[in-house]
């Protein structure tokens, strides 16, 4: 019997059920341990592998003018879109479905996450 277990069944409950102001600001602080506030203004930040897409909002709120999220969990890519919904205004946030290191379109990032 082979059993599998995708993280996104529990992404989409998390982002439901427990986001809140706290935990998004968690997530801001945990990304400022590797870069000052300044240096995400105005970057295009890549969230391999992006999961809730937790990060991909704190990185919004740090000022990166572009997201591209992408997971290879469906179920993951629908709570990115559930988060996305719940907080994101009009900034520029993709979702995709594809793996790390695909060729699909020309986008550079400045910063990235994994």
């Amino acid at each position: 019997m082979v059993i599998f277990f995708t993280f996104g069944r529990n992404w989409k409950r998390y982002v439901s059920r427990v986001v809140n102001e706290r935990v998004i600001n968690e997530a801001k602080e945990s990304l400022l341990k590797y870069l000052p506030q300044e240096e995400y203004k105005d970057k295009t930040f890549i969230d391999v592998g992006c999961g809730s897409g937790l990060f991909s909002l704190a990185s919004i709120l740090l000022g990166v003018k572009k997201v591209i999220s992408f997971d290879l969990d469906e179920q993951s890519l629908q709570a990115a879109e559930i988060l996305k919904n719940k907080f994101f205004l009009s900034r520029s946030f993709q979702i995709e479905e594809r793996e790390a290191g695909s060729k699909t379109g020309s986008e550079k990032g400045t910063t990235f996450f994994s």
